[in-house]
């Protein structure tokens, strides 16, 4: 970018005038920033929602065998399973291990069909609904975070496993690059039943997720250079009123 635009100087000029500024100037100028950087994202518009039926795979065993092993394994409808007066008898049990097992399975599944598509290169994302489990519903938007104290504006990257010549979500979304997107689908549950010579039933419910992922290369779409020198002019208020 030249030299000769006004908002680069600018930029400049707070870089500059932060280092001399009082720590309540910092402060505010940083959460002025923090608003402006959040207003910078809209929310993607929700669309239709869809459902689809999960399934059940039930595997039953007696206890006291030893091996531990299910005897057998059925699949069944989720919504017939779940509705079925024979669960009164059961005993939901959580599991301690990796898997993350459910008290309340779901009858069927929820994906969203946006109405629009996504923001053109070169413009301000869109922060969306999470459409897979275990994902924050808007998180692009929330995730921007301000430290007062630092002075700091910044982003808390998601969850992800970077491959070589890869950055951080959110500096790929505003500087592009390669990025994988990946998919999480929940398919339906695992039912393990443990049958107690009393009479009683264990079940235990753990999900099955489909996932799949696509590398590509994403173009820039920069919000948070943009929210900086759209602030620019409010910021130098702020920290020439406040030098020491």
């Amino acid at each position: 970018m030249p030299d000769n635009d006004q908002s680069t100087l600018d930029v400049r000029k707070i870089e500059r005038l932060a280092k001399k500024a009082s720590e309540k100037a910092i402060a505010k100028a940083t959460a002025y920033l923090h608003k402006t950087a959040r207003n910078s994202i809209k929310k993607a518009p929700k669309g239709k929602e869809r459902k689809y039926d999960l399934k059940i795979k039930v595997g039953k065993r007696l206890a006291g065998t030893g091996d531990g092993k299910m005897k057998y394994e059925t699949e069944v409808n989720a919504r017939e399973y779940l509705n079925s007066p024979d669960r009164k008898k059961e005993k939901i049990v959580m599991r301690g291990s990796r898997r993350r097992s459910v008290r309340n399975p779901l009858e069927q599944g929820t994906f969203h069909i946006r109405k629009r598509p996504a923001t053109t290169r070169g413009k301000p994302p869109y922060s969306h609904k999470a459409n897979q489990p275990g994902w924050m519903d808007y998180w692009l938007k929330k995730s921007i975070r301000f430290d007062p104290k630092e002075g700091i504006v910044y982003l808390n990257p998601a969850n992800q496993k970077k491959g070589k010549g890869m950055n951080d979500l959110p500096q790929t979304i505003e500087e592009g690059g390669h990025a994988v997107a990946r998919w999480k689908v929940l398919e339906g549950y695992y039912a393990y039943k443990t049958y107690f010579k009393n009479g009683k039933v264990n079940v235990n419910y753990t999900p099955i997720y489909s996932k799949w992922s696509k590398r590509f290369w994403m173009h820039p779409r920069p919000f948070l250079m943009p929210a900086l020198k759209k602030a620019a002019e409010k910021l130098l208020k702020i920290l020439k009123g406040n030098i020491k």
